[in-house]
């Protein structure tokens, strides 16, 4: 069995089926709909060649008197009332916003709420429910160091973004209360299990002073005397006390609600579809629930921005990259901080399990756990901290993260359009960059111009091919 997404809704079906089954099986005459896949949309002729696998998302029309289009349920139930081409400029103009942004994971929703605290209106839009994508299926981890490489605009990027989390955390209390978000600047500690590992620690500390971050060296008993339960092969490890982490569905959830307190409006269940473009300018978001017109558009859907970008003739090499976990528990919590080792990281969490990941495979669109993928993260996680081979496994999970060639978040203006802008690529930092991209977003759109620390993320920096 396998789940896509139709529509919005999720549906089961037994395996890899291919779309023409898929249609006659919701007994659709092919003649009168369209149909995209993951934001493509397939020509007829292509049909055939098209075969539907875990995690595709599947957007189906119908055409109807006079040639428009409406939408259609999963299970084909509820439709639009078709209208008029000569209403809808004035429809979509009545249910719009300033700034439309596609995409309403964590990144989309900093974005918004970012906008709404500078007085402009904005609405997002999502295929799912707000967060439920990449931003459901992270680890939560508060780590600019990431794998203790030498400082790049990546790693500034990041120092900043965590600094900013203390203020959204406490901002957040004030208009989400209801919600704990979980923040907490418990240390990461990264540890080494041979002399080669550790010598690339040690490289990382010349580098403390540039950072402006307390980094602790640790030998191998030092590392068992602040984690007693890490492996005895451990050599050694640096801890950094300030980084930490925050429960990322939370967060997320607590920022969306504080976005519609402050104006913001969030459809769920509706994805961009496409756009209507008038003189280098998008001035509305085709979705199944009707048009939105927009004065700005922003493409923050993660891996999906790319088929999303193609419809306005423009390539952004953003691809999806698997990520596979696995929550372990039934034992008292091993951990208190974030371990992080070559192979694997763990993470405790406040309800007592212990988060393990996570794989980085580059398989397209396929939202799936498999045997292979758990094996490797349970073996980083058991060789990290032994004890876990006894730990019952509560659940697994897999996200789509969106990877970029040069591992860099892609933000910024959208090359040859005066009023889109991109925030995708953010990998496996999309939890921590939050909030310095929704400020860098928000100002740029409000400066007609990207700022400077946006330069080294530019969308213009790839080779762009026309795609129309």
């Amino acid at each position: 069995m396998i789940s896509v997404t139709i529509n919005g809704k999720p549906r089961t079906l037994r395996g890899e089926t291919p779309l023409p089954q898929l249609l006659h099986s919701l007994k659709l005459d092919v003649r009168l709909i369209a149909v995209a896949v993951n934001g493509d949309v397939i020509p007829k002729n292509q049909y055939k060649a098209v075969v539907l696998r875990a995690g595709d998302v599947v957007e189906i029309v119908r055409m109807v008197g006079g040639g428009s289009l409406e939408a259609r349920s999963s299970k084909l139930e509820a439709r639009t009332p078709p209208h008029r081409t000569s209403s809808l400029e004035s429809r979509a103009s009545s249910v719009g916003a300033e700034v439309v942004v596609a995409g309403a994971g964590i990144i989309g929703c900093a974005i918004a709420y970012e906008l709404s605290r500078r007085g402009v209106s904005c609405l997002l839009l999502d295929s799912r429910r707000a967060g439920m994508a990449a931003t459901n299926a992270a680890a939560g981890i508060l780590a600019p160091l990431a794998e203790f490489r030498r400082p790049d605009a990546l790693v500034h990027l990041g120092l900043a973004s965590l600094r900013l989390y203390p203020e959204w955390v406490e901002r957040l209390r004030e208009q989400a209360p209801e919600v704990d978000v979980e923040f907490a600047r418990n240390g990461v500690l990264r540890v080494a299990f041979d002399g080669e590992e550790m010598a690339e620690l040690r490289a990382g500390l010349r580098y403390q002073a540039e950072l402006g971050m307390e980094l602790i060296e640790l030998d191998g008993a030092t590392v068992r005397e602040v984690e007693p339960r890490l492996s005895p092969r451990i050599v050694g490890g640096v801890l950094c006390p300030e980084e930490g982490q925050v429960s990322n569905q939370m967060f997320t959830i607590a920022l969306s609600r504080a976005a519609r307190k402050r104006g913001v409006r969030i459809i769920e269940s509706c994805p961009a579809l496409g756009f209507r473009a008038r003189d280098g300018r998008v001035v509305a978001v085709r979705t199944p629930q009707g048009e939105f017109a927009c004065d700005r558009l922003v493409l923050a859907a993660g891996p999906w921005t790319r088929p999303l970008a193609r419809k306005l003739g423009v390539d952004v090499p953003t691809r999806p990259m698997r990520g596979q976990m696995l929550a372990m528990g039934g034992m008292v919590t091993p951990i208190h901080a974030v371990v992080w080792g070559a192979r694997g990281y763990l993470v405790p969490r406040a309800n007592g399990l212990v988060f393990a990941g996570a794989t980085v495979e580059d398989v397209g669109f396929r939202l799936r756990t498999t045997k292979a993928g758990l094996a490797q993260v349970r073996r980083a996680a058991c060789e990290l901290v032994p004890q876990l081979r006894h730990a019952s496994e509560h659940f697994s999970w897999v996200g789509l993260r969106p990877g970029s060639p040069d591992g860099l978040p892609i933000m910024g203006p959208l090359p040859g359009w005066e009023n889109v802008t991109v925030a995708t690529g953010h990998f496996r930092n999309g939890i921590l960059l939050a909030p310095i991209t929704g400020q860098l977003i928000a100002q740029a759109i409000l400066d007609g111009r990207p700022g400077e620390a946006l330069a080294p993320f530019d969308p213009g920096r790839f080779t762009l091919s026309n795609t129309s």
